[in-house]
């Protein structure tokens, strides 16, 4: 290949990362440790960890989704997620109080209010009777439980998917029974897995 000057650029065979000094010093199932190789000396410069894409900490049990971030060595969250929380037995965001003024103004929903009285009607708003739920093979069927919502929301619901706890349960393709029961009274609905 001709350079300017008419001299020919001679290929050394080295890519622009190895040639600036970034190299992987080790790779573990999709995590990379990125490094600058100084002589025989290493240094590690990037971490990789997996966040919360919401709060930016370490996900929560609650966090539905998870993002793996590249962090300046020694910088990676140390703080678990906070922000996803289990309200009135529903999965929910509770923003910190510095941003609750932009939650509501871009709309985002509020955490439920647990405000149960003894004579209420149990009614399961979500998932609704008969809908079906496709299994992503890509994504562990443990993240992919329905939604579970009920009116009224109270701290004292208690979930069960075909008998089992629905915390613990593992979708599978065929059809499933959701049941939610408050006291005595209990509510019904059956879904399908494809």
């Amino acid at each position: 290949m001709s350079r300017p000057g008419g001299g020919r650029r001679r290929d050394s065979g080295v890519s622009a990362r190895t040639a600036a000094g970034l190299t992987t010093l080790d790779r573990r199932d999709d995590q990379y440790d990125w490094g600058l190789a100084i002589g025989e000396a290493e240094v590690r410069l990037l971490d990789s960890a997996e966040i919360c894409p919401v709060s930016g900490k370490r996900p929560g049990p609650y966090c539905e989704h998870r993002k793996r971030e590249l962090f300046i060595a020694g910088h990676v969250p140390d703080a678990t997620c906070d922000w996803h929380q289990l309200v009135c037995g529903v999965p929910s965001v509770v923003y910190p109080e510095p941003v609750r003024g932009w939650t509501r103004f871009y709309g985002r929903p509020e955490p439920p209010v647990c405000t149960a009285s003894a004579d209420a009607s149990l009614a399961i708003t979500s998932p609704i009777d008969g809908a079906h739920f496709v299994l992503e093979p890509h994504r562990p069927p443990e993240v992919q439980r329905p939604p579970l919502t009920a009116l009224p929301a109270s701290l004292d619901l208690r979930w069960t998917i075909d008998g089992e706890p629905a915390d613990r349960w593992v979708p599978t393709p065929g059809p499933h029974r959701v049941v939610v029961a408050r006291g005595d009274a209990t509510r019904a609905v059956d879904i399908i897995y494809e």
